[in-house]
C-alpha cells in the first residue's frame, strides 16, 4: 500500500509541475463588446492583444479586457491593417510585439502612453503613411527595423531615456531631422539610412 500511495504522489506531484510549470496556459478570447482578439494569463490576469477584428479607422487600445490590464500587444496583432488611420496605445502596456503593425500602410498616427520600455523588431515597418508618432518617456529600445521604411515620418522626438537605436531602427524612412537624447549608449549599423 505504501508503494501504490507513492505513485499517486508522484503523479500528482508531476501534473501540479506541469500545470503551474506552464506560463504558456493561457486562453484565446474575443470579447463579445469589443473587436480585440486577445490571450489572458490565467496566473497573472494580464492580457496581450493578438488581434484585431474592428472595422475603425481610429483604434483606442483599451487598457482592459476582461478584467486583466492590457500590457502587451503580440507579434503580428495588426500586420497588414491597412483600414486604421491612427492608434492610441494606453498606459499600463509595456512592450509592442514583432511586426504588431507591420505594413500598415494606411497608418498615419501612434499615440503610445507611459509604460512602453521596448518597441520590438518591424514593429511599425512599412507603415507609408506614418507622419506623426508619439513615443513615451519610458521607451528605452527601439529594435532594429522599427520604423524602416517609415516615408513619410520626416521628424520624431526621441524620448530621454531611449538608451538603444538598433540597426536599421529608421532605415529607409523620410527623417530629414532627429535629435539623439544623450542617454543613448548604442546606435546599431544603417540605423537612420
Amino acid at each position: 500500500m505504501g508503494k501504490k500511495i507513492k505513485k499517486i504522489l508522484a503523479l500528482l506531484f508531476i501534473f501540479v509541475i506541469i500545470l503551474v510549470g506552464t506560463p504558456a496556459y493561457t486562453i484565446e478570447t474575443r470579447a463579445a463588446d469589443s473587436d480585440f482578439v486577445y490571450t489572458k494569463e490565467w496566473w497573472s490576469g494580464n492580457v496581450t492583444i493578438t488581434g484585431y477584428t474592428g472595422s475603425s479607422k481610429a483604434v483606442v487600445i483599451p487598457d482592459n479586457l476582461g478584467g486583466g490590464n492590457v500590457v502587451t500587444i503580440k507579434n503580428d496583432a495588426f500586420k497588414n491593417n491597412n483600414n486604421i488611420i491612427s492608434v492610441t496605445i494606453p498606459e499600463g502596456v509595456t512592450s509592442i510585439g514583432k511586426n504588431a503593425f507591420l505594413d500598415c500602410k494606411q497608418l498615419a498616427s501612434v499615440t503610445m502612453g507611459e509604460g512602453i520600455s521596448k518597441i520590438e523588431e518591424s514593429a511599425f515597418e512599412g507603415c507609408t503613411a506614418l507622419q506623426a508618432v508619439s513615443l513615451p518617456e519610458s521607451l528605452t529600445t527601439i529594435e532594429k527595423r522599427a520604423f524602416a521604411g517609415c516615408t513619410s515620418l520626416k521628424s520624431i522626438k526621441l524620448p530621454s531615456k531611449l538608451e538603444r537605436i538598433e540597426e536599421e531602427s529608421f532605415r529607409g524612412a523620410g527623417l530629414q531631422t532627429v535629435t539623439i537624447p544623450s542617454n543613448v549608449s548604442w546606435i546599431g549599423n544603417k540605423a537612420f539610412f
